[in-house]
Formats: structure tokens, C-alpha cells, sequence
């Protein structure tokens, strides 16, 4: 139940509250496996910080601005290639 609640909390897209509840799980278990509240706390941050990464890498930031601000779709936009690697 605390899954589907961490899922819902997160309501991105619909996949991405699956994913959610999936990862939510895997954070329920780290826990319940260690008792220690730290183990899933730093597992979520870890993957926090490394969406980030990939977020800023990919320039994705700046789309979702660029977005925003001319208030267009980015996937409608042509001439953006996504990013398919994390190669410079």
C-alpha cells in the first residue's frame, strides 16, 4: 500500500507512477530488509541526483524552459534529437 502511495505521489506521466510504486517497493524492501530508515533514504537520493545528471546532460531543462516559456509541446517539436547515449 505505502508502494502505490509513493507512486501516486509522483504523477509525472502514467508510467512513471508505476515506475514509481515499482521503485517505492524496492525502497519498502531495502528497509524492511535492513530496519535502518537511512539505507532507503540515500538509495532515493542516489537516484535523484543521477535523473539530475541525466537531466542537465541531456539538456532537458532547458527544453522543458524553452517549452514553457513558448508554451509548445517537445514532442511535437522536430530538430531535437533525444539523447541516446551519455557520450560527450
Amino acid at each position: 500500500m505505502a508502494a502505490v502511495a509513493f507512486g501516486l505521489a509522483h504523477p509525472l506521466t502514467r508510467l512513471y507512477v508505476v515506475g514509481a510504486a515499482v521503485l517505492g517497493a524496492y525502497l519498502g524492501c531495502c528497509f524492511a530488509l535492513t530496519g535502518n530508515l537511512l539505507v532507503p533514504v540515500v538509495t532515493h537520493a542516489a537516484y535523484d541526483f543521477l535523473v539530475l545528471v541525466v537531466l542537465v546532460h541531456c539538456g532537458r531543462g532547458k527544453v522543458v524552459a524553452e517549452d514553457a516559456a513558448t508554451h509548445t509541446d517537445a514532442a511535437t517539436r522536430t530538430g531535437d534529437a533525444p539523447c541516446n547515449s551519455m557520450a560527450p
